[in-house]
């Protein structure tokens, strides 16, 4: 079988060291991986991010300002801070004291703030990241031999919308259609052009020549930054040959909407 399409669309990071003994995740974020803040231009804002230690020894925490951008192929880059337009990295402060020492079992607090320019131009959503890690492996047990030992760093984003404001925009940048052990899969990338985040509900409805509904199909909510991509997949099936209607819609929770529609045809594969 063969199928093609026509379109009619109008963090945690991971480093792995090479010693004598496996190890594991030395500490945790409890709160969460993501700071939200909604703000005002002029607006000097405090925010706290907890550290706990899952490690029997001492651990001392590495703190780094990235700013931060991924795509729908997979790119993800943490890149000099302020060098992303939308990049809020000139307005974080760290207040903690570095060296960041965490006991067996406790917990240390990252204090931040933001000051917000008072430029009334600012519009929709501006971020960066903060990359949390232990700055070395905990010392392992004496064993023969070489392992591994794992080394998790977490990427904590620090999100700031100004209000309400900001253009909500979503378009298709790329498809592509796919088939793997009799199921057809339709991959939609989608793009952030506008001002301000979404996490919308995608999901995908195929149809049937004579517009009968046939599948709906749905998809993950995935955060879209301004000027970053994601990739949904939609799975069809084993589907007969035929000509069909896929509409995807996506739906920014009632504040924005938007649709892209394709014709699939699936045809016989010949002997």
């Amino acid at each position: 079988m063969r199928c093609s399409w026509a379109s009619a669309f109008g963090m945690m990071l991971l480093s792995v060291l090479a010693i004598s003994c496996a190890g594991g995740a030395q500490i945790a974020i409890p709160d969460g991986l993501t700071h939200e803040h909604i703000v005002a231009p002029g607006d000097h804002i405090e925010g706290r991010i907890r550290v706990s230690s899952t490690a029997d020894v001492a651990v001392t925490v590495t703190v780094d300002l990235r700013d931060y951008l991924f795509f729908a192929d997979g790119t993800t880059l943490y890149a000099d801070p302020g060098t992303v337009e939308r990049s809020s990295s000139s307005w974080f402060e760290l207040l903690t004291s570095e060296p960041i020492v965490v006991a067996p079992g406790d917990e240390a607090t990252i204090v931040y703030t933001l000051d917000i320019p008072d430029d009334d131009r600012l519009r929709g959503t501006y971020w960066c990241i903060l990359l949390v890690g232990p700055a070395t492996p905990a010392s392992p047990a004496a064993s023969p031999g070489l392992s591994i030992t794992t080394v998790l760093n977490y990427g904590v984003q620090i999100v700031t919308h100004i209000g309400d404001s900001g253009t909500r925009s979503v378009r298709a940048v790329g498809t592509e259609l796919t088939e793997s052990d009799g199921e057809i899969v339709l991959s939609v990338d989608l793009e952030n052009d506008g001002e301000r985040w979404v996490r919308p509900d995608v999901w995908a409805e195929l149809y049937a020549e004579d517009g009968t509904r046939l599948l709906r199909v749905e998809s993950g909510r995935l955060r879209i930054y301004p000027g970053t991509s994601v990739r949904h997949r939609f799975g069809f099936g084993d589907l007969a040959p035929g000509t069909y209607r896929t509409v995807v819609l996506i739906d920014d929770q009632g504040t924005a909407a938007w649709a892209a529609q394709f014709a699939l045809h699936v045809v016989e594969e010949a002997d």
